[in-house]
């Protein structure tokens, strides 16, 4: 497709090839992928006094150093600069991770590159080391997963996207702009399942 000069909208999940400079012509269009730039960039532009020291957790292992990757290279062009936290897959007890975390003392918290779940527990690991710091993460964990983990005064302040279930009933100020504005652009609120909406 290169040679041929063939735009290419490759939807799969994050590879090196998609990411790589080289390539001018093949792009990934996904918007679980967008995502993370768009609530990056928020946060970043939101949240300037918590960048001073932001410590980013993620699982050892491939599929992480590329999320890790294209995360550092998000920051990059605002002079972020996170410490980093590893752990191998499959910890089960991610205690020494929480204790790690606690001793960088970071103003802000990032997990990346595993599931909702694991993600959770790394928080939940460092909030019970004594984290009080804000956690943020640039994708959408669902609450429900979250508030089974984290106890809701651990969640307090928690800054990420919501998932279209987080607005029935839309119980915070924000969702109910949100929800009112969808409407007026759109005639209706057609429920839960319209497209993309997770990553509001």
């Amino acid at each position: 497709t290169e040679q041929e000069h063939v735009l290419v909208g490759e939807y799969s999940g994050l590879s090196s090839m998609v990411l790589g400079p080289q390539y001018h012509y093949v792009f990934n269009p996904s918007s679980g992928n967008s995502s993370i730039a768009d609530s990056t960039g928020w946060f970043v532009k939101n949240y300037p006094d918590k960048l001073s020291n932001m410590v980013v957790v993620y699982q050892e292992g491939p599929q992480a150093d590329l999320t890790k990757n294209m995360f550092v290279s998000l920051l990059t062009p605002f002079g972020v600069t996170p410490d980093y936290v590893t752990y191998p897959a499959g910890t089960a007890d991610l205690s020494a991770v929480g204790t790690k975390i606690v001793s960088l003392n970071p103003t802000s918290l990032v997990v990346l590159g595993q599931g909702d779940l694991d993600a959770a527990n790394v928080y939940k690991a460092a909030w019970q080391a004594g984290y009080q710091g804000l956690m943020f993460s640039p994708v959408t964990p669902p609450v429900e997963v979250l508030s089974t983990v984290l106890p809701v005064e651990a969640l307090e302040g928690f800054v990420c996207g919501a998932w279209p279930t987080d607005f029935e009933p839309a119980q915070t100020e924000a969702a109910q702009e949100f929800k009112a504005a969808w409407i007026a652009k759109y005639g209706s609120w057609a429920g839960t399942n319209t497209a993309s909406t997770s990553y509001y």
